[in-house]
């Protein structure tokens, strides 16, 4: 327990009040509710405090596409390693990302047909068709024959989604059948014969096989394309298990326009998530050497995060935070469903508003204050609430948005 107290787990910026990490000492979690209305601080504030003075591991949400190139340089000045993984231009990514890697079992060749399948379930969602789950259940039981095949298969430098769309195309050309119908005659017993052979009696009807290969391709095409090629295949990948034994920061730029990839991002956070546990869990302490904070930039625009109010609850004691930024609880509620965001919204001990103008976010903030709701409406545009867990609520001062940045752009302009 002493050796646990001596890490340095310093200390984080909630828009100029200055809060321990150190769970230990304040008996909170880590994870951060943030609040704000479009243009109203979320990133500027809150975000790039962050890249002040880092005293964890940061995976940032980037819906902007900007911090990283403000904050690279001085990052990296401060002996942070800094990595890229860019949706939008994916030329720029200084890293990759391959779902694959990390369906495979520690310390093993093999890999996990579990994890497998929770792949292959991002990849084909429910709701692609939430009048008849038929379709759905059949396509992802073919995908997961096909990624089957590329995990038995196929070299390890091959075994990416790349391969799987490739595969995929080949095998709507009519192009796999003879190969596949042979790799199964002599490896009966493979992951990919025992997956080939309980989809393959839905070839005997030409309409419903056409129809599977339809779901299959609607669910894929967001993928297939040459850029997210090579986030697929890149040889440097990206190794969050890293994350967890030095310092770094990893930047994800996703659009906030085309939410297209959000599948693929989703997938990313869960697989990261579940390496930095079980990073956690093999250390003798149960906790990451270097504790790993995820910043989640426009939390509850895109798709829900599968089962995220019951991880947000388990990883505080891995030493694994969250930075919900949002623009309102309807927004949350929306995505999440009431009851589901309302355990998210409890498994944070610290909430930061900025401002807004929903309704149903001001009358919670009004309850949780003790103040009548016409104190909410009337904030100046200078003020914030903070709240603590264990705490009287506090008005404070709204800090000033990128201050770090104009300090660097201000020593770069006196030194020309």
């Amino acid at each position: 327990m002493c050796m646990m107290k001596r890490k340095n787990y310093g200390t984080r910026n909630l828009s100029g009040v200055i809060v321990s990490n150190d769970t230990f000492a304040t008996g909170l979690n880590n994870h951060d509710l943030v609040l704000a209305k479009t243009g109203g601080g979320k990133t500027g504030i809150y975000v790039s405090s962050y890249m002040e003075e880092a005293y964890e591991s940061l995976i940032v949400v980037d819906t902007k596409g900007t911090l990283y190139r403000m904050y690279k340089d001085h990052l990296l000045s401060q002996g942070v390693k800094v990595k890229l993984i860019d949706m939008v231009n994916p030329k720029r990514s200084t890293v990759g990302y391959n779902p694959l890697t990390f369906t495979k079992v520690r310390g093993t060749r093999g890999y996990s047909q579990k994890d497998l399948k929770s792949v292959v379930a991002t990849l084909i969602p429910k709701d692609l068709d939430e009048r008849d789950t038929y379709w759905v259940l059949s396509a992802r039981k073919y995908l997961y024959s096909i990624c089957c095949y590329v995990m038995d298969f196929l070299s390890t430098k091959d075994q990416n989604l790349g391969s799987v769309l490739a595969i995929h195309k080949e095998f709507c050309s009519g192009n796999m059948d003879e190969i596949f119908d042979r790799v199964c005659d002599e490896n009966p017993k493979s992951a990919f014969a025992g997956a080939y052979k309980q989809v393959i009696g839905l070839k005997e009807s030409s309409k419903t096989w056409a129809c599977v290969l339809d779901f299959a391709s609607t669910a894929l095409d967001v993928m297939d394309s040459e850029e997210m090629n090579i986030i697929f295949a890149k040889k440097k990948s990206i190794d969050f298990e890293s994350l967890g034994k030095e310092k770094s920061v990893l930047f994800i730029n996703i659009s906030d326009m085309d939410r297209c990839f959000d599948g693929i991002v989703n997938l990313l956070y869960i697989q990261g998530l579940k390496s930095l546990v079980e990073l956690a869990d093999s250390n003798p302490d149960g906790r990451l050497s270097m504790p790993v904070r995820f910043i989640f930039d426009d939390f509850a625009c895109g798709a829900p995060i599968d089962n995220f109010d019951n991880i947000i609850s388990v990883v505080r004691s891995r030493d694994i935070s969250c930075s919900l930024i949002v623009q309102s609880l309807t927004q949350l509620n929306t995505v999440y469903g009431s009851d589901r965001a309302t355990t998210i919204i409890n498994a944070c001990d610290h909430m930061l508003y900025l401002n807004g103008n929903d309704d149903v976010t001001k009358d919670f903030l009004a309850y949780r204050l003790n103040k009548p709701r016409h104190i909410i409406d009337r904030l100046p545009n200078n003020k914030a609430y903070l709240l603590e867990a264990g705490s009287a609520p506090r008005l404070i001062d709204k800090a000033r948005p990128y201050a770090l940045y104009n300090r660097i752009v201000a020593g770069e302009e006196a030194e020309k």
